[in-house]
């Protein structure tokens, strides 16, 4: 993905560019612009360092003054298809933070054309506190894009984004935040609202188990908030998260066979496994594999099967291919690989298989 963005910064995406904001800035000089961004040692930039050079010439090519520079991008961004041009709120982020009133409107206009969430991360570390109040009102806002703003800049462990170890060590901090958007209307803001309580499970998940307990019940858009943000404690098998969401079924007599027993990378594998339901009731039923890794050593990696109720004395019988085929997340190595059937976080069968070299 990262690779199909880099490349998509060309000459005519760059005379796009600086047609927008030409159309809005008649001095702008569209091919001095593109040839300045394309000098040495452009070629060998990564996608962010390309914003980052994108960003720097416009500096470059723009009034000296801040205010009137980041109004003209403004202005361009208002055009049409002047779209996802993320160069646009990382300006303000690389110029704007001694001019806060005037950052803060940019951001909020530039949002809903390309994203403001790590152009917003630096004045979170400047005036955290004053940062939180800002963000409280783009909650409020009738742009759902604003609203994702308020909780997907403030996400502690945005990918590709700057960590922000000051929520990290207290996730309170947000709270008021979330509490505004636990209801909102709109999956693409509820989907950031999990994202960040998934992002606090990972260092904090008493705090998400606590908050998702006072929450729960509330709506069905709270509830889907707090659901998707408990997967990872889910996946870690916590059974405060598996008891908060009902899973109570019970299995007795598990079993699992893997045909074949030997396979050479890019091969794949089925495992037959069962179970008889002792106590009714909605289970999670996963499998692991310990891949080997380069080292030798053994790292668990689980997938999800079902996720459903179950009657009391169900006989369940099924089978799942899984591939060993290297991927551009994962590759194989030789070795004895363990596999095991989870329901509801603890194991009920385990059997191993070798993957060869071809």
């Amino acid at each position: 993905m990262a690779e199909a963005i880099k490349n998509m910064f060309n000459q005519e995406y760059l005379r796009t560019i600086g047609l927008k904001v030409q159309s809005v800035h008649q001095d702008f000089h569209i091919d001095a612009f593109a040839e300045d961004v394309q000098r040495e040692p452009w070629a060998d930039l990564e996608m962010m360092n390309r914003i980052d050079k994108i960003t720097e010439t416009l500096r470059m090519h723009l009034p000296a003054d801040y205010e009137e520079a980041v109004t003209i991008l403004a202005d361009a961004a208002d055009a049409k298809g002047a779209s996802g041009y993320m160069f646009f709120p990382h300006f303000v982020a690389k110029y704007g933070i001694d001019h806060w009133e005037t950052s803060m409107i940019m951001l909020r206009r530039f949002t809903p054309h390309a994203s403001s969430e790590f152009a917003v991360r630096p004045f979170i570390e400047k005036d955290q506190a004053e940062m939180v109040n800002v963000m409280k009102k783009w909650a409020t806002s009738e742009d759902e894009h604003v609203r994702r703003l308020a909780s997907e800049g403030s996400r502690p462990r945005l990918p590709w984004g700057k960590t922000l170890s000051g929520f990290i060590k207290d996730p309170t901090k947000t709270t008021a935040i979330l509490e505004i958007l636990k209801e909102d209307p709109s999956k693409y803001v509820r989907k950031s609202v999990a994202n960040h309580l998934n992002d606090f499970s990972k260092d904090h998940p008493n705090y998400v188990l606590k908050l998702a307990k006072l929450w729960q019940g509330q709506s069905e858009r709270t509830d889907w908030i707090i659901r998707h943000g408990c997967r990872t404690l889910i996946r870690k098998s916590l059974p405060e998260a598996y008891e908060l969401f009902g899973y109570s079924g019970q299995v007795r007599d598990g079993a699992l066979n893997i045909e074949p027993p030997s396979i050479v990378i890019g091969e794949s594998i089925t495992m037959h496994y069962g179970f008889t339901v002792e106590q009714a009731g909605l289970m999670r039923i996963e499998y692991g594999i310990q891949f080997v890794k380069a080292n030798g050593k053994q790292s668990e990696k689980k997938f999800l099967l079902v996720d459903r109720t179950y009657r009391t004395g169900e006989i369940v019988k099924r089978e799942r291919t899984h591939s060993f085929a290297d991927l551009s997340t994962r590759k194989h190595y030789p070795g004895t690989h363990i596999v095991t059937i989870y329901v509801n976080g603890i194991a009920v069968s385990e059997a191993s298989m070798t993957v060869m070299r071809k």
